[in-house]
């Protein structure tokens, strides 16, 4: 494992693979992601309070999401040498909140809104 991760509009994922699950790095950053981003209450606001239960989605087993499969260009490392960025190939904004709208992906997962297009599910390693 490389030990260096890139994070992207508040979701950190690893670089070497761009994935939020990755098995060649062994690390799982989905329960990180979702507290840090405050994941199930911007679900609840926009699904209700039974999100889970109504759908048969559970939020700690959802898909994990591969950066590079949707566009996520690496920038430069920073300061600390092993924490990456990244911007969108559209509008080359580091963090782009309109091409990683995180809540918007895994609330189409839980409703069954076809997000596996733009997930890029594939896990690369």
């Amino acid at each position: 494992m490389s030990g260096k991760v890139i994070t992207v509009n508040r979701f950190t994922f690893c670089l070497d693979h761009g994935n939020e699950m990755c098995f060649s790095c062994n690390q799982d950053f989905r329960p990180l992601n979702n507290r840090g981003a405050n994941v199930q209450n911007n679900l609840i606001k926009k699904l209700g309070a039974n999100f889970e239960d109504d759908n048969g989605f559970y939020l700690e087993e959802r898909q994990p999401i591969n950066i590079y499969a949707i566009g996520v260009k690496a920038n430069a490392t920073q300061n600390s040498g092993s924490r990456a960025t990244g911007s969108c190939n559209l509008h080359t904004k580091a963090d782009c909140d309109r091409c990683y709208d995180w809540i918007r992906l895994i609330a189409a997962e839980a409703t069954g809104d076809g997000a596996d297009a733009v997930r890029g599910r594939t896990i690369r390693s």
